[in-house]
């Protein structure tokens, strides 16, 4: 079953073969986030109901939608499946924070957009960059800077085992400082080539710290925080999965491919 809110849509929005948001399990955070996220895109916007679902309550989900972004096509569908079984993945899923898993996070392919509960941050969009991040991933965040017409925040954090903190000289500080410039300098070249004249300029934030802990305190108010990861196991889920659950904000992961 269908339903199209009253006003304009666009061909991609109507199709069923243009760019989808799928929102699994929808409340109130993902359903809106869902929702935005669809318009941004000029996508159309799946919900899966589980099985169950009163029919009011459907109402109230789907007018929500609607009064959020008239012309927004929307299809819910009944079912539970978490990823969703369909012929082509979607292009992002929306979750509640506390529903992701690992075998989600590492399926690899669909961004997914984890909702926390609560309010919606209206700060900038902060990536988190590793050294391995590739164009994807800063392309995503450059797009969702534009989108939402805030400021991009990059957070580059990096560590020195070697070095014990307490036992810091003159000669490693000016070692570090060498090495945060050339972070900040690598950092603004992997954004250059998704960025248009008239962004304004981003600002990198270079760290020595715990990624966790460093992601989850500057990403506060933040309006989504934006980081990749490389699914099939090539990269470690469960960080990710803890840190959905531990950031006050939405957090965008992105394929990294």
């Amino acid at each position: 079953m269908s339903a199209t809110a009253p006003g304009r849509a666009t061909p991609s929005r109507v199709g069923g073969t243009g760019p989808a948001v799928v929102a699994a399990v929808p409340g109130a955070s993902s359903v809106d986030a869902a929702v935005d996220e669809a318009t941004r895109r000029d996508a159309r916007l799946v919900l899966l109901v589980p099985h169950g679902t009163p029919v009011l309550r459907l109402a109230r989900i789907l007018r929500r939608c609607h009064l959020r972004s008239p012309g927004l096509r929307i299809t819910p569908v009944r079912g539970s499946a978490c990823p969703p079984t369909c012929a082509r993945p979607p292009d992002v899923l929306v979750l509640d924070a506390a529903d992701v898993t690992a075998a989600i996070v590492d399926d690899g392919r669909s961004t997914l957009l984890l909702v926390p509960p609560g309010g919606e941050p209206d700060g900038p969009v902060v990536l988190g960059l590793a050294p391995w991040t590739g164009g994807a991933v800063a392309a995503a965040a450059v797009r969702e800077a534009r989108a939402r017409g805030v400021a991009l925040r990059v957070l580059q954090i990096w560590s020195d085992p070697a070095v014990d903190p307490g036992l810091v000289g003159d000669a490693t500080l000016r070692r570090w400082d060498v090495h945060d410039a050339g972070l900040r300098d690598a950092a603004l070249r992997t954004l250059a080539p998704w960025r248009l004249a008239g962004d304004p300029d981003p600002e990198v934030l270079v760290v020595r710290d715990d990624a966790a802990e460093s992601l989850a305190l500057f990403a506060a108010g933040a309006c989504v925080l934006v980081v990749g990861h490389r699914g099939g196991g090539r990269s470690p889920a469960a960080p990710l999965v803890r840190l959905a659950r531990t950031v006050s904000c939405p957090l965008l992961i992105v394929p990294d491919t």
